[in-house]
């Protein structure tokens, strides 16, 4: 039976289970609202020239999900979002890496499934799921074989998934050794990586900022641009997004919401008292479950946990408000545990040194500092307000007896409410104060719990609001959106390139909607969206732009594309600037002086340095010194900052060393370590994969 229960509670074995839903997708088929419709044969996406059914993935994503609430877990966003990548995962396993698995060869023998299951050197996966008190025998796995999965088809199917699972790790496991044999590091590489981080420059540059020069004084056309955007091509592809501006109107409970609520438990609150059936009441009634667990100190909410502890059995206190909602409850049943609980302000004393007296005298400052708690307001604030003495001070909360180090443990013992304790530990010097009386007592309490939500007049206000809004937008002036939003007094948002894959629109959950209206094939630059429900929110969108795959127009970048053309043109004035003073000047300060600018030293720069001191970030300036030549002035170099010159003065070139075996094998795992993701993409990207379940999921 302990095989038999991993197995139904392991999440990751549920996740991979394959049992087919195709009727639970051909009744949703014919719903009002399902996703697929009457039309023709619909895609989730295309891996290796193979589509991807709607239908077929829909089957997949809906096990999926089902499997990861199926321990009662709420369905939310990211339960959906991990039910389709589950799903998507299968396909490309499938797909591209069992076929290069079958391609090369690799397969996993009769001689090894049988070592793999049926040997004291089984995998760890069969031993983590046929194990009894934590004892693996391989008899194990062959009387639940034999005798429970051969007759129960279910048992049996998840049993033949597990195998699937080890024999796929194990070819993964072949794969990735084989892909490592492939690399190597020569001496070539060894020795660019050993001069790479050894071999130094240290030498003189001078700096021109672009900021030195007004933007006001350079001018700039659309034909620059334009001509710009199409000398640089590779920088300026885009996919297909859109720009939108929009309205957010919360559909939040008001006041009068909150009281109803609270009016609603009130009333609630003599049926609850007298009713037989606990257990019943509370999953009729309540939002959250019936528990039945006996609790101790610390299980509930400090505002209000002691008149839980002090209110008489049976009886009902509350409603106590908290995250959002009021609740009530009952005390059902108490004892006394056979161990105590206690509340603790626990601090770490700072030590100066390693010495006998150093750890003395830290032990006596914390006596003093306890002491001195005791007429201090707040224990905890008190010391952490002593940075000098305490490294840190924290409230444990309620603790359950002998949860921490012995040392400390043996000194709660000997504690009451407001005395304190300093322990040496092997953590450091400890001091711990109790700063509520102990307890032993246990309460089993149910919890009626009414969740403060928008009323229906509440809702249908805030619906009504932004109704009226839309109304008001006839799509007859240029700036009517802006000038809606200040006349009704509505903040009003923008989203930018949003793209057709987005699950949200600038982050805001539930706003998968608005993303499908605005690439909708019918959408149109300057359309306006009916009211659109996201949770909480009631959004009313507007298309400003429409942005097309491919090479993106001026309009599209315009603020991006006009400042690289206004520092091109800077960079022009302040090369010659540099040119014609380098010119006049034989030394680097003579240069300096003619351009108004100063020196500035570099030291000891390497290849693998992200910057050169005083001259800016850019990488290419690293490289670009890196390739000089000492004792000559270079010709001027354009950063992403400005314009600079160098001079490299010295170059400090250690010597090879003669064994070089442990930096080629650095050299070496650097390689590896990057080698199997980017193995996984090129074999992705050889397969053309699209993934279009954004437009379904």
């Amino acid at each position: 039976m302990a095989v038999l229960n991993k197995l139904r509670n392991s999440t990751w074995v549920l996740i991979l289970v394959l049992v087919s839903l195709i009727l639970f997708v051909v009744s949703d088929f014919f719903s009002s609202n399902s996703k697929f419709g009457f039309g023709g044969a619909q895609n989730v996406g295309e891996i290796a020239g193979t589509n991807i059914s709607l239908i077929e993935f829909d089957a997949r994503y809906k096990e999926m999900l089902a499997q990861l609430n199926a321990n009662g877990t709420e369905e939310t966003e990211t339960t959906r979002d991990q039910a389709s990548n589950f799903a998507w995962n299968q396909f490309v396993q499938t797909l591209i890496v069992d076929k290069e698995f079958a391609t090369l060869g690799l397969e996993v023998t009769v001689a090894e499934s049988g070592k793999l299951l049926y040997t004291d050197d089984a995998h760890p996966t069969i031993k983590q799921y046929f194990s009894r008190d934590g004892q693996f025998s391989p008899s194990n796995v062959l009387n639940f074989k034999n005798q429970m999965a051969k007759k129960d088809p279910k048992m049996m199917a998840q049993f033949e998934l597990i195998l699937k699972q080890v024999f796929m790790e194990v070819q993964s496991r072949k794969y990735n050794s084989m892909v490592a044999k492939s690399l190597y590091a020569t001496t070539l590489d060894t020795e660019d990586d050993f001069y790479a981080s050894a071999l130094s420059y240290s030498g003189k540059s001078i700096s021109l900022n672009f900021a030195s020069i007004d933007d006001k004084t350079i001018k700039v056309e659309d034909s620059d641009l334009k001509a710009y955007i199409n000398s640089h091509k590779d920088d300026f592809k885009q996919k297909a997004s859109r720009d939108l501006e929009y309205i957010l109107i919360n559909v939040s409970a008001s006041k009068e919401d909150t009281l109803a609520v609270r009016e609603e438990l009130m009333l609630e609150k003599e049926n609850f008292a007298s009713a037989e059936d606990d257990s019943a009441f509370v999953n009729l009634n309540s939002a959250v479950p019936y528990t039945g667990q006996f609790q101790p100190r610390g299980s509930n909410r400090k505002e209000f946990e002691n008149q839980l502890f002090s209110a008489a059995k049976d009886s009902v206190v509350g409603p106590f408000y908290y995250e959002g909602g009021y609740s009530l409850y009952k005390v059902t049943d108490r004892k006394t545990d056979s161990i105590y609980y206690y509340h603790a302000v626990k601090a770490e004393l700072s030590v100066k040194g390693t010495t006998l007296q150093d750890t003395l005298e830290a032990m006596a400052t914390g006596r003093r500092l306890g002491a001195e708690s005791n007429s201090a307001p707040s224990t905890l604030e008190f010391l952490n307000s002593k940075p000098n003495e305490i490294s840190y001070a924290q409230d444990l909360g309620w603790m359950r007896e002998g949860s921490q180090p012995e040392e400390i443990n043996k000194a709660v013992d000997k504690l009451s409410s407001g005395q304190t304790a300093v322990v040496k530990t092997v953590y450091g010097v400890s001091l711990i104060k109790l700063v509520e009386p102990k307890s032993s007592e246990l309460i089993k309490v149910a919890e009626v719990r009414k969740l403060v939500e928008p009323m229906k007049s509440t809702a249908d206000a805030a619906y009504q609001k932004a109704s009226d809004f839309r109304t008001s937008l006839t799509g007859d002036k240029k700036d009517e959106f802006d000038a809606m939003t200040k006349k009704a007094g509505i903040a009003k948002s923008v989203a930018s390139n949003v793209k057709e894959s987005d699950r949200t629109m600038t982050g805001i959950p539930g706003t998968l909607d608005v993303v499908r209206w605005a690439f909708a094939e019918e959408r149109s630059e300057g359309d306006y969206s009916d009211v659109i429900s996201a949770g909480d929110l009631l959004i009313v969108a507007h298309l400003v732009k429409i942005k097309k795959e491919g090479t993106a127009d001026v309009e599209d970048v315009r603020e991006k594309v006009t400042r690289l053309v206004i520092n091109e043109k800077k960079a022009e004035i302040l090369k010659k600037q540099l040119a014609d003073a380098a010119a006049k000047g034989k030394t680097m300060e003579e240069i300096a002086i003619g351009v108004k600018s100063v020196v500035q030293p570099f030291n000891n720069l390497n290849f693998y340095a992200n910057s050169v001191q005083f001259a800016g970030n850019d990488a290419k300036l690293v490289g670009f010194v890196c390739g000089l030549k000492p004792q000559q002035i270079s010709k001027p170099f354009v950063s992403t900052e400005g314009v600079h010159l160098f001079m490299v003065e010295t170059t400090s070139k250690p010597e090879m060393p003669s064994d070089l075996s442990s930096r080629k094998g650095m050299v070496y795992m650097q390689q590896k370590q990057q080698v199997y993701n980017n193995v996984f993409e090129a074999l992705k990207k050889a397969a053309d994969v699209k993934d279009e379940r954004y437009k379904f999921y």
